[in-house]
């Protein structure tokens, strides 16, 4: 016997009417083949995966923004931000010397170019929030330290190694 029963689709829509798969999809921070992976983009050509991108777009940054927010992650986008809008290319912030890994007779100083980060390419092209600039940078590391091992500052300073090395 028919039902009149209205059906319903089997992805939930979040605020903004985005599908939680798809808003998971452009935000877990995973580039594109390994967010493929999720099924949500299995199978599609990079063209489609733009078209649903361009529709979802608008509702996706609006609750990532506040998402990021709550979570005072200023400067964090998701990946088609950086993969298809933003084509500027980072500046040159300079170099940074860390110790490396022993490797034979070679020098274990290694020197390695240092360029701006994602909340520094972001103001100068004029593309925070409000609450994001009187935040700052604020770098996920700087909250907590085991978030990301591996940034720069988690590395030991060529100084640091150079002053403590013989004492007693």
């Amino acid at each position: 016997m028919p039902s009149n029963r209205k059906r319903r689709s089997r992805a939930r829509s979040a605020s903004g009417g985005v599908p939680e798969n798809i808003f998971r999809a452009f935000c877990s921070g995973l580039p594109p083949l390994l967010a493929g992976m999720l099924d949500v983009f299995a199978g599609m050509t990079d063209e489609e995966v733009k078209a649903i991108w361009k529709k979802y777009r608008k509702a996706v940054l609006e609750r990532d923004l506040e998402q990021n927010r709550e979570m005072k992650l200023p400067g964090e986008r998701p990946w088609p931000v950086w993969q298809w809008e933003i084509t500027e290319k980072r500046r040159k912030a300079g170099t940074t010397t860390y110790i490396g890994p022993v490797n034979g007779t070679k020098s274990r100083e290694i020197t390695e170019d240092v360029y701006e980060t994602n909340f520094e390419l972001l103001k100068r092209l004029n593309m925070l929030e409000d609450w994001e600039l009187e935040l700052g940078d604020i770098r996920p590391s700087d909250i907590n330290p085991s978030f990301s091992p591996g940034h720069f500052e988690r590395l030991i300073p060529l100084s640091f190694y150079k002053i403590r090395r013989f004492r007693k």
